[in-house]
């Protein structure tokens, strides 16, 4: 059978959120047709295997001695021992659920690719957009997207002009405004601001996780949306629609993961909207995961004001991998992975399929010029 690696943990302020998504899918790959093996990367980057990382419970009290340490060489698809470089086993696949930093934003992909090793999540162009939040607006404005009105800026720019910064967003969008870092998900650095001082607070804060800030117009009396997509044995599966419901002004990363003795976030599922919204949303979810070339499974986060549909963010590796939006049990998640890594073995495959070389008689320097 195919040895998989379930990939998650990473240098990310979302590491602890990825660990339960990681330990989610490693046990829930289906056995009669992959090994998987979990592959956890720590804080530092160090990447390591062993059984233990199959129980969540053992990050409690986690320890990398009783695991090995491990890498990948680009060219090759063998999963290595860090001490002496002796091969452990030639890897089949992965599965990605590394949320934000390296994880989401393309990189552990390109990594994968540079192995010929077929795996799960966005990749490449793709992966970038939905990662950074501006790179997400200018792509959506090219395919006639709606996103909130924003300005964008630089660590470097803000220290180097900090109250002509705050002047400019003041004067472009007014209060009350909405200040997130330009590169996580999760809500983490995520704050609204209601005057000069919470504005300035604020960028302070969403800077101490990334060197890029987007600040949005934030919108009274909205509603957010989540869609799933995926690609699966039948085309593209869009999910029915959920609204998460909170008291905050947004939903924090305490209403998401850290809510459990109030029963966690309440939700509708199906939201209630009405039909010709709920179908615009679903439509131009598909839209979205189709021209923007996304594979495996993303979830899209809207912002709903009367029947206006702002797209405020993309999650290519969405906790959990949004299975609950699609399936009412982790049953529905071992289908789920099959489905991703089928199509990542599809997709590897006609990669493979391409034409790759070329001869020429240049390295001959017969009748080359290198004159300039």
């Amino acid at each position: 059978m195919k040895k998989i690696i379930v990939i998650f943990g990473g240098v990310s302020p979302e590491h602890d959120v990825s660990i339960v998504t990681g330990c989610l899918a490693v046990n829930s790959l289906d056995k009669s047709k992959f090994i998987p093996v979990p592959v956890y990367v720590d804080r530092q980057g160090a990447w390591f295997t062993g059984s233990a990382l199959c129980n969540l419970g053992f990050f409690k009290k986690y320890s990398s001695k009783k695991l090995t340490r491990v890498y990948l060489v680009p060219g090759e698809n063998a999963l290595r021992k860090y001490k002496n470089g002796a091969v452990m086993f030639s890897v089949a696949g992965a599965v990605n659920c590394m949320h934000g930093g390296m994880g989401e934003n393309g990189t552990i992909g390109a990594l994968f690719e540079l192995c010929n090793i077929p795996s799960t999540g966005a990749k490449g162009f793709s992966a970038m957009v939905a990662m950074d939040k501006s790179y997400t607006k200018t792509a959506l404005k090219a395919i006639d997207v709606d996103t909130l009105p924003c300005v964008k800026f630089t660590r470097e720019e803000f220290y180097r002009n900090t109250s002509g910064i705050i002047d400019e967003i003041i004067n472009k969008l007014k209060f009350p405004l909405i200040v997130k870092p330009a590169n996580t998900g999760s809500s983490i650095g995520i704050t609204v601001a209601e005057s000069k001082m919470a504005l300035f607070n604020g960028l302070f804060n969403a800077f101490k996780y990334d060197g890029k800030v987007v600040v949005e117009k934030y919108i009274e009396d909205f509603i957010e949306i989540n869609c799933a997509v995926y690609r699966g044995k039948n085309g593209i599966m869009v999910s029915e629609l959920e609204r998460p419901l909170f008291a905050n002004k947004i939903l924090t990363f305490y209403d998401k993961y850290l809510n459990a003795k109030t029963g966690g976030t309440k939700k509708e599922f199906p939201a209630k909207i009405e039909k010709p919204l709920y179908e615009k949303i679903k439509d131009v979810t598909k839209k979205i995961y189709t021209e923007l070339e996304f594979s495996s499974v993303v979830r899209m986060d809207y912002i709903v004001y009367k029947d206006r549909v702002y797209l405020n963010e993309i999650n290519a590796i969405p906790g959990s991998l949004a299975y609950y939006l699609f399936f009412r049990t982790t049953s529905g998640l071992t289908d789920l992975l099959t489905d991703l890594l089928d199509e990542a073995f599809k997709n590897n495959l006609a990669k493979n399929n391409n034409e790759s070389n070329y001869s020429s008689d240049i390295l001959s320097f017969k009748g080359v010029s290198m004159k300039k």
